[in-house]
């Protein structure tokens, strides 16, 4: 027997440790100070529970192997089918941070019948349908976001072995009561709202088109919206630079208490624009403040997610695909600019092209690395950008910070469990 290549320790206090098995997602809170490398001076109750749970494997089982596997498995159902659609990449904000300046046009109407059309295709052979709506703003063409939530609720009623999840990332000025309640009624699962700290500072960042600001009006029309659709969740989304991090705390007192267990709360450094000027070991004590004030005010985190896919991101599924408004099919979200050489295809063809070779298989590091099961070479935009101006992956994706910002989701999502287990909500084995 050994120990698991991919065991992860993550220290609360001087007087207990996580572990964490990044294969198998099996989460110990262990009360001491660490655990002996040799597993023989275990004692056979704790040596019996860390077998049970995988964070002690057999000698001859090779675990890179089975991580490979499995990230093949996840990556290749062909039950399920997760499409971003772009109703609209005109927007009505002028945020000063923004990649997505100077694009317009909705979407049209051939590639809506024909995004129709694929989904019912694959309907009899999918056990989930992951809907996504994307800008621009999605709801500058709110009629797009309906008509397609409707067709699915509909085709739903044919296919019941077909479940359905629906996301929408909107800027949140143009959720007001009305649109609220038609998406609650269409069966929205989550909605993702950017507010960037306190009202000055937000903004100073993210104003309408014709310079008004916005804090206040977001804040009540997503109050409302928690209000209105009480099965659905929140994702807060709040960008930060040097300016705002230490004031990002404030924004937590912002929504009522009885919604905030349908809040998960994220926080993002800008990237290509403003200040980041930001130290590491400054960034991980703000963020760990702010996580910290989250969980025990109320808050979700939103790690779960993260810490369960066996992939870095959507882009590694081989059924995820961005549309946009003209039917050109993508991998990412984050592009700076949706042009032909990082199209993967059209929605009116039967065959797609890789995005760039990122295959794991030719990196060896990655593929020894104790992170792999949850990282998997990281960002596939930059991994694509570093192949393409022949960079080495070492001078645009830091493992350091990978790391680093790993090792904080495993301890924020923990300590949300250790919450929901004093609340009776969830279950956290813990060994002494």
């Amino acid at each position: 027997m050994k120990w698991s290549r991919y065991n992860i320790k993550v220290s609360i206090d001087e007087n207990k440790f996580l572990l964490y098995n990044l294969l198998y997602r099996n989460l110990l809170l262990l009360e001491c100070n660490k655990l002996p490398e040799n597993i023989h001076f275990l004692s056979e109750k704790t040596f019996r529970l860390l077998k049970e749970r995988f964070f002690i494997v057999n000698e001859n089982f090779n675990e890179i192997e089975a991580a490979s596997r499995l990230y093949r498995l996840w990556n290749n159902r062909e039950d399920v089918l997760s499409l971003t659609l772009i109703p609209s990449m005109s927007c009505n904000f002028n945020c000063s941070y923004c990649y997505e300046r100077e694009r317009k046009g909705i979407m049209r109407r051939d590639v809506i019948e024909r995004v129709k059309s694929l989904i019912e295709k694959r309907a009899d052979k999918l056990s989930l349908l992951n809907l996504s709506f994307f800008g621009g703003e999605p709801l500058c063409a709110s009629e797009i976001v309906f008509e397609m939530l409707n067709f699915c609720n509909v085709l739903k009623n044919n296919y019941p072995q077909m479940r359905s999840y629906y996301e929408l990332t909107t800027n949140g000025y143009l959720l007001d009561i009305e649109t609220s309640k038609m998406l609650g009624l269409l069966g929205i699962n989550t909605i993702q709202v950017t507010l960037d700290g306190p009202g000055e500072y937000h903004n100073s960042k993210r104003k309408t088109i014709s310079g008004k600001p916005t804090f206040s009006r977001i804040l009540t029309n997503v109050n409302n919206f928690l209000e209105q659709c009480k099965k659905s969740f929140l994702l807060l989304r709040c960008n930060y630079d040097e300016e705002n991090l230490e004031y990002l705390i404030e924004l937590l007192d912002k929504v009522p208490e009885e919604f905030r267990n349908r809040v998960q709360v994220y926080c993002r450094k800008i990237w290509g624009c403003g200040k980041i000027d930001i130290t590491q070991k400054k960034e991980r004590e703000v963020l760990d403040e702010f996580y910290s004030y989250a969980i025990e005010h109320g808050y979700r985190i939103d790690f779960g997610s993260f810490l369960e896919r066996y992939n870095y991101c959507y882009a590694d599924q081989s059924t995820y695909f961005l549309v946009q408004t003209d039917g050109r099919l993508y991998k990412c979200t984050a592009l700076e600019s949706f042009d032909e050489k990082d199209s993967v295809g059209n929605i009116f063809s039967e065959s797609y092209k890789n995005w760039g070779d990122v295959s794991l298989e030719v990196d060896k590091s990655c593929i020894e690395c104790k992170y792999l099961p949850i990282c998997w070479g990281g960002c596939r935009k930059l991994r694509v950008l570093a192949k393409r101006s022949n960079q080495k992956l070492t001078d645009v994706i830091s493992c350091k910070q990978v790391v680093a910002d790993i090792d904080n989701r495993i301890k924020w999502f923990a300590l949300q469990k250790i919450r929901d287990l004093k609340l009776g909500n969830t279950r956290l084995v813990s060994i002494s």
